[in-house]
């Protein structure tokens, strides 16, 4: 498999890369990454929520595509900003 480092690289540096202006965008970036795609995400000892604002959002380790298609479609379509981190 591709290791986490080197995806969350590819995320923040190649694909945000050109949408990137200058240092604060970068680290801005960096922090949301380091924030929403750490370690944290595979520690099997305590569940991470993304976020808690009007529905668990949660990284489920196990299943195979059609589990994870059907988990993605009871995902709310209207989300709060409070989901992403800012105020509602």
């Amino acid at each position: 498999g591709l290791p986490w480092e080197t995806l969350r690289y590819l995320i923040g540096e190649a694909m945000y890369g050109g949408r990137v202006t200058d240092n604060y965008d970068r680290r801005i970036l960096n922090t949301y990454l380091e924030e929403y795609m750490g370690d944290f995400l595979f520690d099997e000892n305590v569940k991470f929520y993304f976020s808690r604002s009007g529905h668990d959002y949660d990284c489920e380790m196990e299943g195979n595509l059609a589990h994870y298609q059907q988990r993605i479609l009871t995902l709310p379509m209207n989300q709060s900003p409070a989901v992403f981190g800012l105020h509602p």
